[in-house]
C-alpha cells in the first residue's frame, strides 16, 4: 500500500456523480483520474473520504463554439427617423 486509499469519480460532485475506483495513494489516483479524461472527455474529480474533500479535479468535456454566420451580408436596418 502507497498511502491512504482516494476515491475516483466521474461527473460532478453536486450531480450525478459516477465511482469509478478506489485507488492507494493521491498521486496515483490523481494519475489515474487523468487517464479517465483521456479516454472518455468530462469533468472527473479525486475524493478523499476520511477527509470529505475533492483533493484533483479536471474537467476535459469539449467547450462549445460560439455559433458562425453563414451569411457574410449584414442584416437589413429600417429607417428609423
Amino acid at each position: 500500500m502507497d498511502g491512504p486509499t482516494f476515491e475516483v469519480f466521474s461527473g460532478s460532485l453536486i450531480k450525478d456523480a459516477t465511482w469509478l475506483e478506489s485507488v492507494d495513494g493521491l498521486g496515483a489516483a490523481t494519475q489515474r483520474m487523468f487517464q479517465f479524461s483521456a479516454i472518455r472527455p468530462g469533468p472527473y474529480f479525486v475524493f478523499d473520504c476520511k477527509k470529505r474533500k475533492v483533493l484533483a479535479s479536471t474537467d476535459t468535456s469539449p467547450k462549445c463554439k460560439p455559433p458562425t454566420r453563414t451569411s457574410k451580408k449584414k442584416p437589413a436596418i429600417d429607417n428609423v427617423a
